[in-house]
């Protein structure tokens, strides 16, 4: 034990000069492991320049609102028409369309797997993929890849900010609106979709609501739609039920956003919110009372930015019982062996590698997202995650530096005891690939 700590506090030394109190390389790779794709080189230095607190801020001083990574070229310009004539195409013409979309979808993906890859701040994109999983829309009912982008880009711009302005624009979000059929939900003709997955799964929770609240809310959902040609979401006030409505015990005549404002006073919504994100970055069963003491700063203000740093900074976070307690998703396992390894990939392959370990991006299961947790790992994926990573760890880099580190590669990749370690006279891809391909490699 002496010896551990001693290499601890030397790492902090070796990797963080001049800083006055510098943190372990354990504790830093714990965080980033979480919140990030693992402990990289790209951000191992801000993170171990300072305490835990400083090593938050670091990470919340690489947020980005845009991509780096450029958009796919079909994506701006005039619509392809063949989405307005799709009715009026002939076999040849639909067939040619149908290729398109097909092709632009895989880019779609590969752009996404590009963005985690090359991004200065994998923090971001890990909330951009909570929330794509929270928010869900999918490309197999929708077939819009430039709408699916759209929204993308839109969660992206909210992953820190205001909740309840994320909820009303992602009410209005044109993939969101034909994902849940909103576009067919008119005055004396509600249809439910909607209303039911924003109580359910993206405010609330199950059992937090009634039928009848659902029937009601949907009344005050009617009235959006997308325009087949500029792909831009409108209201049509003669599709609108403008009677009163009543909602959660109160009655008025609610639209969209008094439904919002009136669903997030509810003393569920915080909290909810709250446990999914511990759930995602903590542990599987959320600490009541640190819940309630988060819930009630969050919905003072709903900022994001001030809940998941909070969250970040809470006693439970950095708990030794909560550290290699969560299953690594698949975007975990692949984007982060890749950063971590400097391994050259193409971001096509790794999203169809992705996929088949059941996280395809833009396509979500169903409209509940992925379920996560120990449901990523089963006797086929499991053997498929450690040869996947292990592919990635034969092409790493060979530049030593990076693992220069008291405790070495081990003390980077893994976030529990091997079961086999690696001798250190082994070739360093080798030692790479035997740590990758360890079960402590799929926990975080």
């Amino acid at each position: 034990m002496v010896s551990r700590l001693f290499m601890i506090a030397v790492a902090a030394v070796v990797l963080s000069p001049g800083a006055a109190v510098a943190l372990p390389l354990e504790d830093a790779r714990h965080l980033a492991g979480r919140v990030a794709f693992g402990l990289d080189p790209a951000i191992r230095a801000p993170l171990m320049a300072g305490d835990r607190v400083k090593a938050v801020d670091a990470l919340f001083a690489t947020v980005r609102t845009a991509p780096v990574t450029s958009l796919p070229e079909w994506t701006t310009g005039s619509r392809d028409p063949g989405y307005v004539n799709t009715g009026r195409l002939n076999v040849d013409e639909r067939k040619a369309f149908d290729d398109r979309v097909r092709i632009r979808r895989e880019e779609l993906r590969a752009w996404w797997m590009k963005e985690m890859l090359d991004t200065p701040s994998p923090f971001t994109e890990r909330m951009v993929l909570f929330w794509h999983g929270h928010f869900t829309s999918s490309l197999d009912p929708v077939n819009h890849p430039d709408l699916l982008l759209q929204q993308n880009l839109l969660l992206r711009r909210h992953a820190f900010g205001d909740f309840r302005q994320m909820v009303r624009e992602i009410t209005r979000d044109p993939a969101m609106i034909r994902y849940l059929d909103l576009q067919q939900n008119r005055k004396g003709a509600p249809n439910e979709n909607y209303a039911r997955e924003l109580f359910e799964l993206f405010t609330l929770g199950e059992g937090h609501y009634s039928e009848a609240d659902i029937r009601e809310a949907a009344r005050a959902l009617t009235g959006l739609t997308v325009d087949p040609t500029t792909r831009v979401a409108g209201f049509d006030a003669r599709r609108f039920d403008d009677g009163e409505k009543t909602i959660f015990g109160k009655t008025a005549k609610f639209g969209i956003d008094e439904l919002i404002d009136h669903t997030l006073a509810q003393p569920r919504a915080a909290v909810f919110v709250v446990e999914k994100l511990w759930r995602e970055f903590v542990s599987d069963r959320p600490d009541p009372a640190v819940v309630a003491r988060l819930s009630e700063r969050f919905r003072a203000d709903w900022n994001l930015a001030g809940l998941v740093r909070g969250l970040l900074t809470t006693d439970a976070f950095w708990a030794s019982a909560n550290r290699a307690v969560l299953v690594k998703s698949p975007v975990d396992v692949l984007v982060g062996t890749a950063r971590l390894t400097g391994a050259a990939v193409q971001p096509d392959q790794l999203w169809r590698q992705s996929a088949r370990l059941g996280l395809d991006l833009f396509n979500p299961p169903n409209v509940k997202g992925w379920p996560g947790g120990a449901a990523w790992i089963n006797a086929d994926t499991i053997l498929r995650r450690r040869q996947m990573a292990q592919a990635l760890a034969r092409n790493a880099a060979e530049a030593p530096e990076p693992w220069n580190v008291p405790g070495g590669p081990t003390a980077l990749l893994l976030a529990a005891p091997p079961q086999t370690t690696p001798p250190e006279t082994a070739p360093l891809r080798r030692r790479l690939e035997v740590l990758v391909g360890d079960p402590a490699y799929q926990l975080k």
